[in-house]
């Protein structure tokens, strides 16, 4: 039989369906083929003649395929290569300009290897089937079963759960498996020359959950990452933390001052939000020089998540250096609004004490009328505030 590698079945697509559905067949594959960065090679300068979105496909396609003609990998057979016009033919069957279609083609993307491992561990007859039918039968589906590599056993956790080092020949398996980006030749190239180590936490049938990324030189943990590069699901942090105290790097990690100078903004909007929340709703007293109550652990989580993108996962040797970045600044920015609030206050107490006296600066029978020191502030504690200043001043 004559080998059909990838180069072939791209070219094929193109002389047989829309520009517009080969290039997102080229995307949805890219990652399972080793094209890893497939929208680099688009050229940065594009023609001004497109008339419609289908003229700049044509011409993206066009790009792409005379350099990806140079790639070796796609001269060769590869797993993947019945799906090719299966994933085009099912993209085909939608409208280009439609948001489904651009839906689609994200599900497809994101499970691209966890297809290509399914087809090729069953060897099912896709041809007959929908994307959605396929979708449905990887979930129903172990693909991992026999595809992960052992690794080594470094941790073992609670409910049967192991800490596993992955080796670099294990890399492609677990990356398929996870859907992320550890088949990548970056990851591959680093654990091979020992900057970078790959730990997968795995449940009691061998599943792997999550994995974590390790970095020799600086010794630290640098990514926390479940399926698909996504934050681990909640029920599996239990897991991360235990390994994370069994296997704790040196406390050798310092923000850089960029670093701190993104924890302080962040700790400054917090900050500004709970004040004003507070402020609105008359829960201040001029005493709360520091906040009323501690940084919740659920604050401090949600700016750190906002530091680091809420897609991806902190890093637990740094939390406590971000914490105290951020506490020292969150209290700062705290007493600043609350000094800027007495000092408006006071304001207030002035004018009403100087609109109290008559033009020779004698005190009248009473102080201004209290009917606009209400107007002038925002709540009964605030009125009550301004109330005691002027009569500390009046008498």
């Amino acid at each position: 039989m004559q080998p059909n590698p990838p180069i072939n079945r791209i070219e094929y697509l193109v002389k047989n369906f829309p520009p517009e559905v080969v290039l997102s067949t080229l995307i949805v594959l890219s990652d399972t083929v080793g094209i890893y960065d497939i929208r680099g090679l688009i050229p940065s300068t594009r023609p001004a003649w497109f008339d419609s979105r289908h003229d700049e496909a044509a011409w993206i396609v066009d790009s792409v395929i005379q350099r990806l003609r140079d790639f070796k990998h796609l001269k060769t057979r590869h797993d993947s290569d019945v799906l090719w016009a299966w994933i085009a033919r099912e993209l085909n069957r939608y409208d280009p300009e439609s948001e489904e279609f651009d839906e689609i083609v994200e599900k497809l993307f994101r499970r691209g290897s966890a297809i290509s491992e399914w087809q090729k561990a069953t060897r099912t007859d896709i041809s007959r089937m929908t994307w959605k039918e396929v979708l449905e039968d990887i979930e129903r589906f172990d693909v991992t079963a026999t595809l992960l590599h052992p690794g080594t056993v470094v941790a073992e956790l609670s409910d049967g759960w192991t800490a596993v080092e992955v080796p670099v020949e294990g890399l492609v398996a677990e990356g398929h498996a996870m859907q992320n980006c550890l088949t990548g030749d970056d990851y591959i190239d680093s654990v091979k020359d020992n900057s970078v180590r790959i730990f997968s936490l795995r449940d009691e049938h061998g599943r792997p959950h999550v994995d974590i990324e390790y970095l020799v030189s600086s010794n630290r943990f640098a990514d926390v990452l479940g399926k698909q590069n996504a934050e681990p699901a909640p029920k599996y942090k239990k897991y991360v933390k235990e390994f994370t105290d069994v296997i704790k790097p040196a406390p050798s990690y310092e923000l850089t001052e960029l670093e701190k100078n993104i924890v302080r903004e962040s700790a400054i909007e917090l900050a500004i939000q709970r004040f004003n929340e507070y402020d609105l709703n008359g829960r201040l007293t001029i005493e709360d020089k520091v906040p009323p109550e501690p940084l919740l652990d659920e604050d401090t989580d949600s700016a750190i998540r906002r530091l680091w993108g809420e897609e991806s996962s902190y890093l637990p040797d740094i939390i406590p250096h971000i914490e105290e970045v951020l506490e020292d600044s969150y209290g700062y920015m705290w007493s600043k609004l609350m000094d800027d609030k007495v000092a408006s206050l006071d304001d207030i107490a002035n004018i009403i004490v100087e609109k109290s006296l008559d033009v020779d600066g004698n005190k009248l029978d009473s102080p201004w009328a209290w009917t606009e020191a209400k107007e002038m502030t925002a709540n009964a504690v605030d009125l009550e505030y301004v109330y005691n200043r002027v009569l500390e001043i009046w008498w």
